[in-house]
């Protein structure tokens, strides 16, 4: 069923995000987010690194991997090993290449409380304990979700599903159809498991990080 940004915000005020503790001292200094896609063409920008980048992001990522994006600059972009077979997926709307890429362009989020991210299932935790290096931010619903963009956002999309960690047993066919404005969801707020944004994100003033586990949030 559809819902509002004044039901999503009561119930899901914040929003969280891993990544690579290296990450910080970029996302300091520039409070900005971009997709892997995004930071791809800026790194070659540089200097040339990913020598076909249309290749590199239609394949999965089986390890981390570091671009340089500026002077000193460095950015460390996650991987992506769920994705790793085809025959994981128990349909694809599209090919495998072209979902991949689809993945790539966008920044995701888990939708939570203001204790921890409360996505559908057990995501987060599962996540945390796949890789507990990785620290955790988290930024407020509606600084990242403008009055102004309203019910129909041409950027936020919700996701019912962990679009990056298909099971061929979860009767999914996944592609970019599943990533909806609020006014498009086939589901309430409850069931919402990922929240994304394309490209580029701008890091509100009030962003918050902290390893697992700790109890104080810093801020950035």
């Amino acid at each position: 069923m559809p819902f509002s940004r004044t039901q999503f915000q009561r119930y899901r005020p914040w929003l969280y995000h891993f990544t690579a503790p290296e990450n910080l001292p970029l996302l300091r200094r520039e409070r900005i987010m971009l997709s892997a896609a995004a930071w791809v063409e800026r790194a070659n920008a540089f200097q040339p690194q990913i020598a076909d980048p249309e290749a590199f992001l239609g394949a999965p990522r089986l390890r981390r991997h570091p671009l340089q994006v500026g002077p000193g600059l460095q950015v460390l972009l996650n991987d992506q090993v769920p994705l790793r077979y085809e025959s994981s997926f128990h349909g694809l709307r599209g090919t495998y290449s072209d979902y991949i890429r689809y993945l790539n362009g966008l920044i995701f989020f888990w939708p939570g409380t203001a204790v921890k991210p409360t996505p559908r299932g057990k995501l987060a935790d599962t996540f945390a304990a796949r890789d507990p290096g990785k620290i955790l931010l988290r930024v407020p619903t509606m600084a990242v979700w403008p009055e102004d963009e309203g019910e129909g956002s041409s950027s936020i999309r919700f996701c019912r599903y962990n679009s990056g960690a298909p099971q061929a047993r979860d009767g999914v066919t996944r592609g970019p159809h599943l990533f909806v404005t609020c006014a498009e969801a086939p589901f309430g707020v409850p069931f919402v498991a990922e929240v994304v944004f394309p490209h580029r994100l701008v890091l509100p003033a009030h962003t918050e990080w902290k390893f697992p586990g700790q109890q104080h949030w810093q801020p950035l």
